[in-house]
This record gives structure tokens, sequence and C-alpha cells, in this order.
């Protein structure tokens, strides 16, 4: 369901919430993500989709999708995938699509818009597009772009407005 990739290293999640990582360009696969159920992050025994993965330097941030058996929200790695924390504070939605990184800022992409994620802080801000599933987010430089269920919308000012187009 999501990739990512920093240098050599890749970043794999998928659907039946396993993460994989290739620190050798793709070459060669390990799983790696035993320290969820270890550290009780994941409550039962159905795990929630990882449908997003973001690199800010060493810091990994993944995306979960719930069903109604499982946890969903966001979790932060400050050391490569070897530990979590979950970072959902602020957020009343469980289910993330995607999130982006824009310098050291992420935004998630929810089922009731899009959040904000300062560099340092726990607590996720909403900065738009309320009540929509933003699917897809992405970066260029000064723009951002998300992609809905009913349509693509660009914003000019970090995510505080959002200009529909189609």
């Amino acid at each position: 369901m999501s990739l990512s990739a920093s240098d050599a290293t890749i970043y794999a999640g998928l659907a039946n919430g396993r993460f994989y990582r290739s620190v050798d360009k793709g070459r060669s696969w390990g799983y790696f993500n035993r320290e969820w159920q270890k550290e009780g992050l994941i409550k039962t025994a159905f795990t929630p989709a990882i449908s997003s993965i973001a690199i800010s330097g060493e810091t990994l941030y993944t995306g979960l999708t719930r069903s109604n058996l499982t946890t969903g929200g966001c979790f932060r790695s400050p050391d490569g995938g070897d530990s979590w924390a979950p970072v959902s504070a602020g957020s009343r939605e469980q289910n993330v699509w995607s999130l982006v990184v824009s310098g050291r800022t992420v935004y998630a992409g929810t089922g009731d818009g899009v959040f904000r994620l300062e560099h340092g802080t726990d607590s996720w801000t909403q900065v738009g597009l309320a009540g929509s599933w933003v699917l897809s987010l992405a970066e260029s430089g000064t723009a951002s772009y998300a992609g809905t269920v009913n349509g693509v919308f660009h914003s000019i000012d970090v995510g505080n407005s959002w200009i529909d187009w189609g």
C-alpha cells in the first residue's frame, strides 16, 4: 500500500500491517515491524493497513488505516523503524491515508481533511479540507496538492487555504 525511500533504504508497508525494509536499494528485504506487537502498539490480532510512509532525516512516520477491529492513526520512529510511538493527539480522525514531509513539517491526509504536525511537537493541527477524505498529498517547492474523493486541491500557503482544481 505504501513506499518511501531515503538513499539506499526503501520502506514498504502492506495492507496486512507488515512492514518491510531494504537497505540495499531493493535487492533484499526484511520484515521489521515486530516491535509494534512487542510494545503493545497494535492491540488486536487484526493489524491495520500501513497506508502511508514519510521520512524526515532519521525519523520515520507511518499512517495507518483501521477497520472496526483495529487501531489506526500515525506512528513515529526516531531510529528508522526500530522503535515506535503513536503521534495522534489533536487528530479526531484515525484513518491516515497519506503523509508528506515539507521541510521539518509533516502533513497527514485523513478522512477529515489535512492535518499538520510541526517538528518537535506531538499534536496535530487541522489546516484545511475539513470533512474531505484526503487520500493523497504531494509537495512541490512552495505548493501543496491534495487528492480527495471530490477532486484535486492546491495550496500555496503551507496548507492554510486550498483552491479547488477540479
